[in-house]
């Protein structure tokens, strides 16, 4: 879960304590493989980013990169056991980034399969966005609100990344996470809420471009958690006559990375794939 939220005036509001990621949850690029990964990635990469909604090509992408660079197999090794520790996250630091895009595309191609769910005209595989002007409720520009992203696809995602390729303007653009250590805790301390969380059935309002409706579904399950408070308040007006359920046993499960870029961002999805 994150939020980005704007920066505080008045010092006298309370200010979230920021946790540090371990130095083991950080993996540092040398300019070196920066290099290497920026020249693999034009290498490789030469077609426009649309084109790489074909999973096929997708896949050669994959298999593609070791060959142009061979330690690409080793940065995503490395990325992928952090990942598989606590907490769980992981920051890759000193990437070029002369193409954003493509590498962002390029790298996701070896977590899974690179998916954007809407397929509207105004999506993109890589779509860009820019905080102040994103999709905004009652409680303000709701990307800057305790979320997960991918609340309102039928089956959320599963991962989030962010890359920062620029400093907010404002000075801000700074993402808080809650910490694994905190819903630890509240598994110890509280464990009536965890239950709750698990065993009471919300209803989640589905994007209209992926079909609508309301699915009715826990905060925590085995393989999501979901939370944006503004997708539950859209869906209790038409919840009861709009019931549905998360299908159990998902056949595929769907990662969303975003890439951040201060006060700005680019946001593509992907899935675990088969190579």
């Amino acid at each position: 879960m994150g939020s980005a939220p704007r920066p505080q005036d008045d010092a006298s509001k309370k200010v979230p304590v920021v946790h540090s990621l371990p130095c083991t949850a950080v993996r540092l690029v040398s300019p070196a493989e920066a290099t290497a990964v920026r020249d693999a990635v034009a290498t490789v990469m030469t077609k426009g980013d649309e084109e790489y909604r074909d999973l096929a090509r997708q896949g050669e992408v994959a298999r593609l990169l070791p060959a142009a660079w061979p330690g690409w197999s080793v940065l995503v090794a490395d990325v992928q056991r952090r990942l598989a520790d606590a907490p769980h996250a992981v920051v890759v630091r000193g990437l070029s980034l002369e193409q954003p895009a493509h590498t962002l595309v390029a790298l996701s191609c070896c977590f899974g399969e690179v998916v954007e769910p809407y397929r509207q005209t105004w999506s993109h595989l890589v779509r860009r966005i820019v905080p102040q002007t994103d999709r905004s409720g009652a409680a303000g520009v709701l990307n800057e609100r305790l979320h997960t992203d991918g609340t309102d696809w039928p089956e959320p995602n599963d991962l989030t990344c962010l890359l920062c390729v620029s400093a907010d303007s404002n000075g801000g653009g700074r993402s808080h996470l809650l910490p694994i250590e905190a819903i630890a805790d509240l598994v110890a301390t509280r464990p009536a809420v965890v239950q709750a969380a698990v065993a009471a059935e919300l209803p989640w309002a589905v994007a209209e471009e992926l079909g609508g409706g309301v699915v009715h579904a826990p905060v925590l399950s085995d393989d999501a958690v979901r939370w944006l408070r503004f997708t539950i308040e859209e869906a209790l007006p038409r919840a009861p006559a709009e019931r549905s359920r998360t299908p159990a046993g998902r056949p595929r499960r769907f990662t969303l990375l975003r890439v951040s870029a201060g006060d700005s961002a680019r946001r593509l999805g992907v899935r675990p794939a088969p190579w």
